[in-house]
């Protein structure tokens, strides 16, 4: 990797939406450490690609942090399948979802509306604690 030769030897990727998918495929690819994503979209993998949930599951190789928006896919929010699949084969998952918010906020949230500019914060700070205790 390009940045070894700088001295970085521990890298994160952080996604939104559709970006989760990047996230798990640079995980799969062994290109990141730790990966996170606010509101994951993983449905682009079979929308688009051809490539299931599931599948996607089965071939991340580090921790993941999710931090899923109220009216996100069940099965990227606690108990859901996401978690169950990475569990089940060893891999550190954390998920802390943001009931009140709504698919798009850390992005494109209205940061005038108190309650949007809390949570973007706090999916901020959750983010960044996840990278300071898995990139070490």
């Amino acid at each position: 990797m390009v940045l070894k030769p700088k001295g970085i030897t521990h890298t994160g990727a952080l996604g939104f939406c559709w970006g989760a998918y990047v996230v798990f495929k640079m995980s799969a690819a062994n290109m990141i450490n730790a990966g996170a994503s606010c509101h994951p979209s993983l449905g682009v993998g079979p929308l688009l690609f051809d490539d299931p949930v599931e599948e996607q599951c089965a071939a991340v190789s580090t921790p993941i942090l999710l931090c899923p928006a109220g009216n996100d896919r069940e099965f990227v929010k606690p108990g859901g399948m996401v978690e169950s699949l990475l569990k089940d084969r060893g891999i550190a998952i954390s998920i802390t979802e943001f009931p009140e918010m709504k698919h798009g906020w850390v992005p494109r949230g209205d940061a005038t509306v108190k309650e949007i500019a809390r949570d973007v914060t706090a999916a901020l700070t959750v983010v960044s604690k996840f990278f300071d205790s898995q990139l070490k």
